[in-house]
């Protein structure tokens, strides 16, 4: 068979299959079946049959590359035959053929289907089988050949099987149906099929329309359309149909490409591109004549471009707006090389409007404005590019490290801030404990008022902490909305420092909040991880509050202005977690509850919310602090150990806080990969619609140092990491997610088919959620406006197993969730679909619409099951993750003979004497 040696072939083969040793007629199995390969008891091949009435039909094969000289194609087709004959042979009479699909005598690799004999080939136009041998002069000489009435060939395409004039599709379904953009490293990376640099070739986009309109929309959205090359030429079009799976290694981090800046900012503007934003200092990519510290990430392509920005964003605060744009406040003055001060010093010294070199302006009053464009739009249009305007657009104070929070209407509220930088806020002698902090909020857009003193922020114990640890209070801090008008602060700890106050930003005034447990410090520079837990329907939406990792080094350790006054990177992180309620529902006073440690001690940590409701930490460092410079109080610059870094130990191992779990079992590591790569100072992460987890940026460096000599130098690889739930072998596609959710109000349906799961419809539904997630916009460890909210749902389970989900809008409380842009995610069985980009709310900044949540009907039982494959915690890589090649079955290449020509179907028959 293979023309080798009988010793060099491989000496025990097996066959696994259910259909296997077929002994009476009745066993025979009408269904779809597996066929396993084996030798010496490694798999190194799989095939899919249906068993029909008459023939047995060849659907796909698929082997590992490593055993491709052994013709495996054949041996599949004589081990089907073999099937074949066997089923005949235990009483099926009827039992006559192999079915070996579609026959492209062009290709050179389907020439072995008319090896057996006898063979024969169905005729185009009648549909009458034919004996091979008559067909092959016919089809050497024609591209298209009707054997029935030979005259009816052609050496031309034939007209008579021209698609008809393909449908006209909205974008919003094109934007859901994929293809596969590139195979690397046992991954598919997967791209609207309108996105994709061969939707301009016409046949392509004929083809695909006129499958998807085969299909109907819903079921297209299941598929992913994979086009075959050769030589790096377009072989065939659309080819192998495969059901939409995870295509990567569940615990793995991935390299995806240069962010071309370092990633200090991050946030999602739509579902296919990452906007990047660094301080303004000498990167390599330069954009209009000077360093970029601007760029986007398409999700898809993993390519970066620069994006222009005018003012230096380093430190800046960040959020969205209610129609899903976004905008970033302030930062610091025109910036040199080196982070020193820019060349055009303002008047009195102290910062600099501009510098020749990087040609930063003074960014402190910032506010820049981006309208996010996804890959259908030109990107170069002014548009999609920043607007960075002071004289337009700006603050009425300096905020560098501010922070923002969206509020119920849409306005942003933009608290306090640095005037210029340092470690922390306090100097020697303190005889002004004021001086270099913004104590003051504003709103955006502007009320028209003045910056308004923050009371907690010009109190005598917060003005020390703010000495002390920087401007926290007043900039980057953790704020959360509140349900009433309100919102969480939080300074540090004990009773020198002001606790934790909810702030009524309606009448300026304060609740305070118990001191934070064990003096642990959670603010900037000890940087410990902070975030909302889920709001579900189980815990009646109620905001909790979680606090993890920081540190507790004494009062004189943090030092001042310069420097801190310890070697801090000696000095372990916390690995102590704290939460609490603000606003208890029973009315009762709220208090800190003691949570289950981090696996390690971690500062700069990095909470993000998963689709799943889980919490993944990522990022930071075993010991020390956020922060850089040149020395600090025991150790010169020459004598630094890990450059101009404050922390050492990078934590390369993520891990994953279950919030419902059993306490002290909530903290899991297991089967999570340790990245190689330091995320320290100056590190992002964002979910991404995938349900992926994008990690970049870190660099504890006064400016870009790429130097080997640099323990931690400017990183521009960003990774994926893929949480746990990427190892099921299937992910649900649903069908109907809306673009559009409002604060209660009519329901809406979304419908799960059977093949997005296996087994019992009905558990599979109850254990089904509709999750809302809004990744926020990130900076520093934290993600400002980062939010989850599962929705209210019934559900009808349908004879054909599809599940259809009613489901509530949102929550008709803006306060719990403030309007603009999220994702909508199924979740099954624990398993995420893609994210659908949604916008909740108006759209517009305003007293948000609210109506009465809508009444859900009751939920239909029936005992209708799943048809995906059984295993739901596979490698995660399915069948468009193995290695190997594929024949797909009839249906899955109907299209194909528009393009090739010379197409035939093949029927290997065989007879008693067989």
């Amino acid at each position: 068979m293979h023309a080798y040696a009988v010793q060099t072939l491989p000496r025990r083969l097996s066959f696994d299959s259910s259909s296997d040793s077929i002994s009476v007629a009745s066993s025979l199995p009408l269904a779809r079946n597996l066929r396993l390969y084996r030798c010496d008891g490694e798999l190194f091949a799989m095939g899919v049959i249906d068993i029909l009435n008459y023939c047995v039909s060849s659907v796909y094969f698929m082997y590992d590359s490593a055993w491709e000289e052994y013709s495996l194609g054949k041996l599949s087709a004589l081990r089907e035959i073999s099937l074949a004959a066997e089923i005949r042979a235990a009483g099926v009479q009827a039992m006559t053929a192999l079915y070996m699909g579609f026959f492209i005598y062009s290709c050179p690799k389907m020439r072995y289907k008319g090896d057996y004999a006898p063979s024969y080939l169905a005729d185009p136009e009648t549909y009458i089988w034919f004996p091979l041998e008559i067909c092959l002069p016919l089809l050497e000489k024609n591209r298209y050949a009707c054997f029935s009435q030979p005259d009816h060939s052609s050496a031309q395409p034939s007209t008579s099987m021209e698609i008809d004039e393909p449908p006209q599709l909205s974008d919003h379904i094109l934007s859901k149906v994929h293809l596969v953009s590139g195979i690397q490293d046992n991954k598919i990376a997967v791209i609207p099929v309108d996105k994709s640099p061969y939707w301009n070739i016409d046949e392509i986009r004929r083809a695909i329309l006129g499958c998807i309109a085969g299909l109907g929309e819903a079921l297209a959205q299941e598929i992913i359309f994979y086009l075959g090359f050769t030589s790096m030429k377009l072989l065939l079009p659309p080819l192998f149909l495969v059901p939409a799976t995870f295509a990567a290694t569940a615990g793995s981090f991935e390299n995806v490409g240069d962010t071309l800046v370092s990633a200090m900012m991050m946030f999602l503007g739509s579902n296919d591109k990452v906007y990047i934003m660094d301080k303004a200092e000498g990167n390599a990519a330069q954009v209009n004549g000077h360093a970029a510290w601007g760029s986007v990430w398409d999700i898809a392509t993993q390519k970066t471009a620069v994006m222009d920005i005018l003012t230096n964003t380093f430190c800046s605060s960040g959020l969205h707006l209610p129609n899903g744009s976004f905008v970033t406040f302030g930062g610091n003055g025109g910036a040199g090389p080196g982070g020193s001060e820019g060349s055009l010093v303002y008047p009195g010294g102290g910062s600099a409007s501009w510098d020749v070199t990087y040609q930063d302006f003074d960014g402190a009053k910032s506010i820049r404005l981006l309208n996010p464009c996804d890959s259908s739009q030109d990107f170069s249009s002014p548009e999609c590019q920043w607007f960075d305007n002071p004289a337009v657009l700006s603050m009425q104070a300096k905020r560098w490290y501010s922070s923002a929070e969206a509020l119920a209407n849409g306005t942003i509220a933009i608290i306090g801030g640095f005037i210029n930088g340092g470690y922390i806020l306090r100097n020697y002698p303190n005889d002004n404990p004021y001086a270099g902090a913004e104590l003051t909020y504003e709103f955006f857009p502007s009320n028209g008022q003045p910056p308004q003193g923050l009371d907690f922020l010009a109190s005598k114990i917060c003005v020390f902490v703010l000495l002390f640890l920087n401007f926290i209070a007043l900039s980057f801090l953790p704020i959360v909305t509140l349900p009433i008008d309100t919102v969480l602060g939080r300074c540090s700890y004990k009773q020198m420092f002001l606790p934790v106050p909810i702030w009524n930003y309606d009448a300026n005034t304060l609740t305070p909040l118990p001191d934070m447990p064990h003096n642990v410090v959670r603010v900037y520079p000890a940087s410990g991880a902070s975030a909302m837990l889920p709001m579900t329907p189980a815990n009646n939406y109620s905001q909790t509050i979680i606090f993890c990792g920081g540190s507790d080094m004494p009062d004189e350790a943090w030092g001042n202005f310069s420097y801190p006054y310890i070697n801090t990177w000696d000095y372990p992180a916390s690995k102590d977690c704290q939460r609490i309620t603000p606003e208890p529902a029973d009315g009762s006073a709220p208090q800190y509850v003691q949570d289950d440690d981090l696996l390690e001690g971690r500062s700069m940590g990095q909470f993000i919310i998963l689709p799943d409701g889980k919490l993944l930490v990522v990022n930071g460092a075993l010991n020390g602090t956020a922060g850089f410079g040149h020395r600090n109080l025991l150790t010169d610059e020459d004598q630094m150990p890990f450059g101009q870094s404050f922390a050492s130990g990078p934590v390369g191992t993520p891990a994953i806080y279950d919030p419902e779990a059993p306490a002290g079992s909530r903290w899991s590591n297991a089967g999570l990969a340790t990245s190689p790569l330091a995320r320290l100072y100056h590190s992002s992460a964002l979910l991404l619609p995938d349900a992926s987890v994008l990690v970049a940026g870190s660099n504890p460096n006064l400016d870009v140092n790429i130097s080997s000599n640099v323990p931690y130098p400017t990183q521009y690889t960003a990774e994926k990491f893929y949480p746990p739930y990427f190892s099921a072998s299937t992910r649900p596609a649903p069908s109907g997610m809306p673009s559009k959710l409002t604060y209660g109000g009519s329901s809406f349906d979304i419908t799960v088919p059977a093949s997005s799961y296996s087994g019992s419809g009905n558990d599979i539904a109850a254990n089904t959620a509709i999750t809302v997630v809004r990744g926020g916009w990130t900076t520093h460890g934290m993600n400002m406006g980062q939010r989850y909210m599962q929705l209210k749902n019934t559900y009808t389970v349908n004879k054909d197993g599809s599940i259809v989900l009613h489901v509530a809008q949102m929550h008709p409380n803006p306060n719990l969730f403030q309007p603009g842009p999220a994702m909508l995610f199924v979740v099954v069985n624990g398993v995420p679909s893609n994210g659908t980009h949604v916008i909740i709310g108006s759209g517009a900044i305003e007293q948000q619409p609210t109506a009465v949540e809508a009444a859900l009907p009751d939920n239909v039982l029936s005992s209708a099951s799943g048809s995906a494959p059984s295993s739901s915690t596979d490698s995660g890589t399915g069948t468009g993750g193995s290695k190997g090649h594929s024949s797909a079955s009839t249906s899955h290449v109907a299209l194909t003979a528009v393009i090739t020509g010379a197409v035939g179907v093949a029927l290997l028959a065989f007879g008693v004497g067989f």
